[in-house]
């Protein structure tokens, strides 16, 4: 470890009533590189560090989120120890914490329900009151009364909008999209605001230290259930008794799954503005595109 990243664990551990005895690199993503520190005291905490110059706002915004995603029942979410501008550090769900689950196991079921649960928690209105970051984005998430004004203007019209989009994307492709945003009332149900994860794909679900189902890396807001569960629907997406689970618990209006292909274009959106548009993601595009005209 650099000196750096030295004094910044010692100064961590330290504000813990502990010093550190180790610390091991686990995994990293867009954003961050994830640690496993051991502490003079016998605990073992997680510690998230910038892979490059910090984000500002980056780990408030994910202390934020997770306290937010406490309290669902029978969802895990990892305690905040510490946080500052450059990381954060997490209780440890444990070793085998990011281990694969079978498609039959009772796993499924549960995490199926605790996400019933964590949509049945309703706001006033869509958005967000606090700065947000969807993995190195940061993105606004003005509060707005109307679902479909919320979508289609910071969502779908926003990223549309950005250069790398408007650079990257074929042109028949952009046109065809922007007539779904401005459509979005024909195609998608009335669904009030609810609290969203934000970033709901399968690797920013866990096991708890019981097994039970966790959920790290917010992006929270309040917005429609079918936007969050796009994320679990795309590119293969959560098995079958995780869907079957979620709908006896929260059920959903029929052409469903057409609707999360639709909403799943925000996230290969991103995508293109922020790595670019590469073969699958364009392909992706193109098969919801073929869907809806």
């Amino acid at each position: 470890m650099k000196n750096a990243v030295d004094h910044w664990i010692a100064n961590a551990a330290a504000r813990l009533g502990s010093h550190c005895t180790a610390a091991a690199v686990v995994g990293e993503g867009m954003t961050s590189r994830v640690l496993r520190l051991s502490l003079a005291d016998g605990r073992t905490v997680i510690a998230k560090r910038p892979k490059f110059a910090p984000l500002p706002g980056l780990y408030a915004s994910e202390a934020v989120g997770l306290e937010a995603l406490r309290g669902i029942p029978g969802l895990t979410v990892p305690a905040v120890l510490h946080h500052d501008h450059a990381g954060i550090v997490l209780s440890d769900l444990g070793p085998n914490a990011a281990d694969p689950v079978d498609a039959e196991h009772p796993y499924w079921e549960r995490f199926g329900r605790s996400v019933a649960h964590l949509h049945g928690r309703l706001f006033g209105r869509f958005g967000w009151p606090h700065p947000t970051f969807w993995g190195v984005l940061p993105l606004a998430q003005t509060p707005q009364d109307d679902g479909y004004a919320f979508y289609r203007e910071q969502r779908f019209l926003w990223f549309l909008n950005q250069p790398p989009v408007l650079a990257g994307l074929p042109s028949d492709l952009w046109r065809r999209i922007r007539q779904l945003a401005e459509d979005l009332e024909r195609l998608v149900p009335p669904q009030p605001p609810c609290l969203n994860h934000g970033d709901l794909w399968y690797g920013n679900r866990l096991r708890g230290p019981k097994g039970e189902p966790a959920l790290i890396d917010p992006h929270v807001h309040a917005g429609w259930a079918e936007a969050d569960l796009s994320h679990a629907w795309i590119y293969g997406g959560f098995p079958p008794r995780f869907w079957d689970a979620y709908r006896e618990s929260h059920p959903l209006e029929p052409g469903w799954p057409d609707r999360l292909m639709l909403l799943g274009l925000i996230h290969h959106l991103a995508v293109v503005r922020e790595i670019g548009p590469d073969v699958d993601t364009l392909r992706e595009i193109a098969t919801t595109m073929k869907r809806f005209g």
